[in-house]
C-alpha cells in the first residue's frame, strides 16, 4: 500500500516571487522554511493561471522532498501543492489556486504536514518521509491522483486528512473551488 506520508510536506512562506527571466509560463518564488529548512528555490508553472503579486507573503504547502529539477536553467528545490478545477461549461477556463496554510492556524514556518488515516490499520500510521524520494519509485505519480478538495474543504488523500502531526489544525483548500478539485 502506498503511504502518502513518505511525502515531506512543509509549511512556506513565499519570501519573493518574480516571472522566470526565460519562460513565460513560470514563476520564480524564494520560500522560507524556518531555521531548520532555510531558504529554497521554488519554480512553480503558475503564469497565467494565478496572479504573481497574489504569492508574495502567502504561506503555503510545499513538497520538500521531490528530487531537485531545472526548470529553464533555474533548479527548483520544492513544490507548491495547488487545487485546480476545470469547469464542464468552460473546458478552456482551468482555475489553479495554491493551498494556503493560514498564519491563524499557527504551524510556525517548517511545520511537517502529514495524512491523517481516518482508521485503525497499521500501515496508515504516520511514518518518516523518504529523503529525497526517487523518480523511478513513481511514488508522486500513485498519490497525485486521489488528492482533492472535499466538501468540507479538507486536503484528502483518498480518505486521510491533511494537517499537522497532532491533528489539532487541518489544511484547507481554497473556498471558490469545488468540492472534488485536484490537487497537485
Amino acid at each position: 500500500m502506498v503511504n502518502p506520508n513518505r511525502l515531506d510536506i512543509r509549511v512556506g512562506l513565499i519570501v519573493d516571487a518574480k516571472k522566470h527571466p526565460d519562460a513565460n509560463s513560470l514563476f520564480v518564488e524564494d520560500v522560507d522554511f524556518g531555521p531548520e529548512i532555510g531558504h529554497r528555490t521554488v519554480v512553480s508553472g503558475l503564469s497565467g493561471l494565478y496572479p504573481l503579486e497574489k504569492l508574495q507573503g502567502r504561506r503555503g504547502a510545499f513538497v520538500v522532498n521531490l528530487k531537485p529539477v531545472r526548470m529553464r536553467g533555474i533548479e527548483s528545490q520544492a513544490m507548491l501543492l495547488c487545487a485546480s478545477h476545470t469547469p464542464t461549461s468552460l473546458p478552456s477556463e482551468r482555475l489553479v489556486q495554491p493551498i494556503e496554510v493560514p498564519s491563524e492556524l499557527h504551524m510556525p514556518l517548517g511545520t511537517r504536514l502529514v495524512f491523517h488515516a481516518t482508521s485503525d490499520l497499521p500501515e496508515t500510521t504516520v511514518c518518516v518521509p523518504d529523503t529525497i524520494i526517487n523518480p523511478k519509485t513513481k511514488l508522486w505519480d500513485r498519490i497525485c491522483p486521489d488528492l482533492t478538495i472535499t466538501a468540507d474543504r479538507c486536503v484528502r488523500w483518498r480518505d486521510w486528512r491533511l494537517g499537522d502531526l497532532s491533528g489539532a489544525h487541518w489544511v484547507t483548500g481554497p473556498a471558490d473551488l469545488p468540492a472534488g478539485s485536484a490537487v497537485s
